[in-house]
């Protein structure tokens, strides 16, 4: 098997095939996106030619290193193009619609770092394993490029009656406890247990799927971070540098969405907490918002 492997590798890279036609061994660890720390993870893997395929040990290794970091570019790719936007759309969809987002991506995508290396026999081959990593936001981060996209506006834009609503629990009952007081730094939602995915511009909304975070916000830093962060329990959220002095912290009632369930949904007098406390603080317009996900 990794004859044959070594020889589509060889092919691949005189021919240039597509990179998808490049057979990978196994993985290494932590592909995918970290939504915490921000990060797409990707790997490939390549054999390293033999003596008689390159007798030059040198450039051998160079090529298999090279072969390698194709395939994790091109698994990279497929985790871009599968990244939740929003309730309406994946990466993929705003790829198709905007080439001139397309050439920044792939640009970003190409120049990932090379974050980790491994090299290891199997049997009378030598295979290189080659891990990268790249930015979802600021600087050549790939979702702010998304973010910034032409196209983005009709994604994460639409009416609340073409929104899916999944209701867990009481919408007239607040989870805020009594007593507590502004300004507000910022607002976290709980949402474990809710089954809500991770997209890069989720809503908050109302229990009959009105927006309570604008869309204007996309103007407002989200390209730098994203429209919200996301944490794995409420300790670390307020931790995170986002949540601010004083949080303001609820509960989430359900999720809604489209093509994806991607977005929050908060009781009725949660919402008009919300709404009010933005009206001084402005915690929203500036997109220090965190969700609370178990995983």
């Amino acid at each position: 098997m990794l004859q044959n492997i070594r020889h589509k590798l060889i092919l691949g890279f005189s021919l240039g095939l597509m990179l998808s036609t490049i057979p990978v061994t196994a993985s290494m660890q932590n592909e995918g996106i970290d939504w915490v720390s921000g990060y797409y993870y990707a790997s490939g893997e390549a054999v390293v030619p033999s003596p008689e395929e390159e007798p030059n040990r040198s450039r051998a290794i160079l090529k298999a290193k090279g072969y390698a970091k194709m395939r994790a570019i091109a698994d990279l790719r497929v985790s871009v193009e599968n990244t939740v936007v929003s309730y309406r759309a994946a990466g993929r969809d705003l790829l198709s619609k905007d080439n001139d987002l397309r050439q920044v991506v792939e640009s970003y995508m190409a120049n990932a770092n090379v974050v980790n290396e491994r090299q290891q026999n199997e049997g009378n081959d030598t295979v290189i394993a080659i891990g990268i990593q790249a930015p979802m936001f600021g600087h050549q981060g790939i979702c702010s490029a998304m973010l910034r996209s032409r196209a983005i506006h009709d994604m994460i834009t639409g009416r609340a009656s073409d929104v899916s609503i999944d209701r867990r629990s009481d919408l007239k009952t607040s989870s805020i406890l009594t007593g507590i007081k502004g300004p507000f730094s910022s607002v976290i939602v709980d949402c474990i247990g809710i089954g809500i995915e991770r997209a890069i511009f989720p809503i908050l909304r109302r229990s009959d799927g009105g927006e309570i975070n604008a869309v204007m916000s996309i103007d407002n830093g989200v390209c730098d971070r994203g429209a919200v962060a996301y944490s794995r329990n409420l300790d670390d959220a307020k931790r995170n540098p986002r949540a601010g002095a004083n949080p303001l912290i609820v509960r989430a009632i359900g999720r809604a969405g489209d093509k994806y369930m991607c977005d929050a949904v908060i009781s009725d007098p949660d919402a008009d907490r919300v709404a009010q406390e933005n009206e001084t603080s402005h915690f929203l317009d500036k997109c220090n918002m965190i969700f609370v996900l178990e995983n």
